[in-house]
């Protein structure tokens, strides 16, 4: 969260002041999805991605602000961190961030626009190249695995989109009498109070100040329409576009463009902090006194109404902490659960896994989980236990059958060897 905060502060210091980036940073940290991520879902990987979001955006408007290598250089390091963090956040923020950086081509003038294009892209093309390693097989060979027909049969946008009304998420109290309360999903009202107003006064003075003119036309028409796209694609009102765009049933869940709208509705609503904050200031040097005690004392308490608002989905679910997990530890509780594969639909199973085990059978699951059937007598011994390899010494009394039940990739077949000990050969089938 502090990753976040300072990010959105330094991207929104750019244009808003101060008081607009104080307030950005702190919109942006204690928005509804940000802490129920963090809080209720602990999807880390996603707040990690959030949280560098904004440093990527940052980058590329510093890099056409000066030109320096060392901000082509940042914003190719974070982005390629994004792509590392969750590659689901990099696949919806992917292309916001490559319109970002050609409004900032354009804005900066003919003699300009074709070079700073240029340059972000190819810093663009660099993250996304040190980040291959990790993107690029996951893309290229996920016809190896179950993904697509699991994420078909499994994963239905059409039930996850939230309802107009619950777009906007009004503060919560939660009844600590129940045992796992949460809170819903949604956009802070107060955020989309600011947000208004902060639109407003980046279009006013995009009128007002016509050297600031085109800078200002570009934050405000790019920030309201990131944040009304990213509402729209939470609402059944966007079906159309999940249905055309093949790339989209990846984000499995349209509520995941909350975080994209948080981020972008958090800098409207430090604009509209701004606006407040010159009111007090003038206020206050109206009445004789200091300006900028006006515009720290606003800023402070829009802030703290920021905070105090995002309170209730600060509530922490009581889930006792679980210890270090071993590889041992992981597949115990998949056959304990009935989950194969390391999810519950097994959309990570080779392509060639045909049969699965029913979800509401776990003995079913535990016997495909088992590695060797029947099971190792005392005199044997596992020499290597671990996901991809599996090496164990038996000595058997008699020639018998030995069936070693996995699944496994048609690119690398289990191999198995049988040597004379004290005992006849063993027939070893897998």
């Amino acid at each position: 969260m502090f990753l976040a905060a300072t990010g959105t502060f330094a991207w929104a210091r750019e244009r808003l002041g101060d008081s607009g980036g104080l307030g950005a940073a702190a919109a942006y940290a204690f928005a509804p999805y940000v802490l129920l991520d963090v809080m209720a879902r602990s999807a880390l990987a996603e707040v990690l991605a959030l949280a560098i979001v904004p440093w990527v955006f940052w980058a590329l408007t510093r890099l056409q602000r000066e030109g320096r290598p060392i901000h082509g250089l940042l914003a190719a390091l974070s982005y390629a961190g994004l792509a590392l963090s969750h590659n689901i956040t990099a696949l919806v923020f992917s292309p916001l961030l490559a319109v970002w950086a050609l409004l900032l081509a354009v804005q900066a003038g003919r003699g300009r626009w074709l070079r700073d294009t240029s340059r972000a892209a190819a810093v663009l093309a660099l993250g996304l190249g040190l980040s291959a390693f990790f993107w690029l097989p996951a893309f290229l060979e996920r016809d190896l695995s179950q993904l697509d027909q699991a994420l078909s049969a499994a994963y239905d946008f059409h039930t996850a989109f939230l309802p107009l009304a619950g777009l906007i998420a009004l503060p919560v109290r939660f009844d600590f009498r129940l045992v796992n309360d949460t809170a819903p999903l949604g956009l802070s009202a107060l955020s989309a109070l600011l947000g208004m107003l902060g639109w407003a006064g980046l279009v006013g003075r995009a009128v007002r100040e016509r050297g600031q003119r085109s800078s200002m036309l570009v934050w405000a028409g790019f920030l309201g329409a990131g944040t009304l796209v990213g509402a729209l694609m939470t609402l059944d009102i966007s079906t159309p576009l999940w249905e055309a765009i093949p790339l989209l049933r990846f984000v499995l869940y349209p509520s995941r463009f909350l975080g994209m709208t948080s981020l972008f509705l958090a800098l409207l609503a430090g604009a509209g902090m701004s606006v407040l904050a010159g009111l007090g200031a003038g206020l206050l040097e109206r009445l004789r006194g200091s300006p900028q005690v006006g515009e720290a004392v606003v800023t402070a308490l829009l802030i703290g109404a920021t905070m105090a608002y995002g309170f209730g989905w600060q509530y922490a679910r009581r889930f006792p902490a679980d210890p270090p997990a071993a590889i041992a530890d992981i597949a115990a509780a998949e056959r304990r659960l009935g989950i194969v594969g390391t999810t519950s639909i097994g959309e990570y199973l080779p392509r060639d896994a045909a049969v699965f085990p029913p979800v509401d059978s776990p003995s079913l699951a535990l016997r495909a989980m088992a590695p060797i059937s029947p099971a190792l007598a005392a005199s044997s011994r596992v020499e290597i236990a671990s996901p991809l390899r599996y090496e164990a010494v038996l000595t058997t009394p008699a020639a018998m059958p030995i069936v070693f039940s996995q699944f496994y990739f048609r690119a690398g077949s289990p191999q198995s060897t049988a040597k004379r000990l004290q005992s006849p050969r063993a027939n070893l089938k897998g």
